[in-house]
């Protein structure tokens, strides 16, 4: 789906990441909120969403399923709560406000220096951290 030189990539308040997430799989082709995420893996601070496979097939996926039908705001609510009790890299100085946010990213176009061992990579969908969000005048 992607070339080498696109890259999506969404930052915002919590508020905002259902609508991320949403975008995020509509993007990898999924159209419906049952094609969503299905499972997550956790590299670090990175909560990392992504497809699991049937179990009977591949006993040891190393993605973890969510114990509950598809619900993306279900998903949203235990993301932020993930990220709350992550360290967020400092915002700059400046005359505004910096509070906590996120960035969401998909895995393949992540630039090298952030890119992660992610087992069985090619089942990962997003890639969701702490990022501080800013407003300077």
């Amino acid at each position: 789906m992607y070339s080498t030189n696109q890259v999506f990539a969404v930052s915002g308040e919590y508020r905002t990441l259902p609508d991320a997430i949403k975008m995020a799989f509509r993007l990898d082709g999924r159209q419906t909120e049952q094609d969503f995420p299905t499972g997550y893996q956790i590299i670090g601070d990175n909560y990392i969403l992504g497809v699991v496979p049937n179990r009977s097939m591949y006993p040891d996926c190393p993605w973890q399923a969510y114990p509950f039908d598809t619900d993306v705001d279900i998903i949203s609510s235990i993301v932020v709560q993930f990220l709350k009790k992550q360290h967020c890299p400092p915002g700059p100085d400046g005359d505004g406000t910096t509070h906590d946010g996120f960035l969401l990213m998909a895995p393949q176009t992540m630039p090298d220096a952030m890119r992660l061992d992610i087992p069985e990579d090619f089942r990962a969908v997003a890639v969701i951290k702490p990022w501080p969000m800013f407003y300077h005048k």
